[in-house]
């Protein structure tokens, strides 16, 4: 799956004749903008990745065996506590994006407004923090695997709610991506993700 900043290094880097300067001026900004999120993005799971550490996680997890330390984490992360602190999170974030300042009781109420509107969103974020608690650590860094790809696929889930819909007609969203499936089932909302062949399906066309 390629990202929109994957996307956009490739026009800039392979089509530089089929676009005006101005527009080859936006797509490097924004591609360059790209690499530098991915880059901090990158930066940010490593130190989430530190914390993880059997070693780490014993000294404030109160447990001395590493499988035990970090199937306490693995635990954490998929309770509906902690989907609650990553909501409120999410929510005192875009506020500070957009200048305003919550009260605690303001925060707690579209903390909760957003973890049942978007609940797929929540979901794959702790599915990956998750895997995050285990024995083998993850090369964030991977150029095989782009774990970056996980932000884009997060945003995306975003379009997908049981209460989701446009004009009164029931959004669905159509991928084959294991990940997004398993988190949407997760959530309750697997009713609401089809494969291409169901898609097509319910057109009456297989193909």
């Amino acid at each position: 799956m390629f990202n929109l900043g994957m996307i956009a290094a490739h026009v800039r880097r392979e089509a530089p004749t089929i676009v005006s300067r101005s527009v080859r001026d936006m797509i490097e900004r924004y591609a360059e903008a790209m690499n530098q999120r991915e880059l901090q993005w990158q930066k940010d799971m490593e130190v989430i990745l530190d914390k993880c550490a059997p070693q780490v996680a014993e000294t404030w997890l109160a447990d001395t065996d590493d499988r035990k330390a970090q199937e306490r984490l693995r635990e954490m992360f998929g309770s509906k506590e902690f989907l609650t602190h990553l909501a409120a999170f999410t929510v005192i974030r875009t506020a500070h994006m957009a200048g305003r300042e919550l009260s605690g009781a303001e925060i707690a109420e579209k903390a909760n407004v957003i973890k049942d509107v978007f609940p797929v969103y929540f979901s794959m974020i702790s599915a990956f923090l998750q895997k995050l608690a285990t024995p083998n650590r993850l090369n964030i860094r991977s150029k095989k695997k782009k774990h970056w790809n996980l932000m884009c696929d997060c945003s995306l889930c975003l379009s997908i709610g049981t209460s989701h819909e446009i004009d009164g007609a029931e959004i669905y969203f159509v991928t084959g991506d294991k990940a997004i499936r398993n988190a949407a089932t997760v959530a309750g909302c697997s009713e609401r993700v089809l494969t291409l062949a169901d898609y097509l399906g319910g057109f009456g066309s297989e193909r």
